[in-house]
């Protein structure tokens, strides 16, 4: 339990609350909230973690309509995921590209879609 410190707490209660989140009626607050809390506390030992934590507030802010922010976010989270040979966290960037499908017209979320793709092939 030594890996267990604030950054970790505040992932693992985001990753919860992002759950939550997505359903109807429900607010993003508390897991977006906790989610950059854990990006912004863990180390550079723990890449994966802050990755996976990158992944979920993007979404969760893409999912509420502010691409713009959440794009900022996930730009950031796809730089550590292409570091990483992980399959939760392709499952976590593919869930971000399909939140952010819904915004077609926009020329910045298409690259931003097309970097996901790559980062996805990789």
């Amino acid at each position: 339990m030594s890996y267990y410190d604030n950054a970790q707490h505040h992932g693992d209660t985001g990753h919860a609350s992002f759950d939550l989140a997505l359903l109807p009626g429900q607010s993003s607050a508390m897991a977006t909230s906790r989610l950059r809390s854990a990006i912004n506390e863990h180390t550079g030992d723990y890449v994966r973690s802050r990755a996976l934590s990158g992944t979920k507030p993007a979404t969760l802010i893409m999912a509420m309509r502010d691409p713009k922010e959440a794009m900022s976010i996930g730009h950031r989270a796809l730089d550590e995921v292409d570091r990483l040979r992980s399959k939760r966290a392709i499952d976590d960037v593919t869930n971000l590209s399909k939140a952010s499908a819904r915004y077609t017209g926009n020329s910045d979320i298409a690259a931003f879609r097309e970097r996901i793709a790559a980062t996805v092939r990789v």
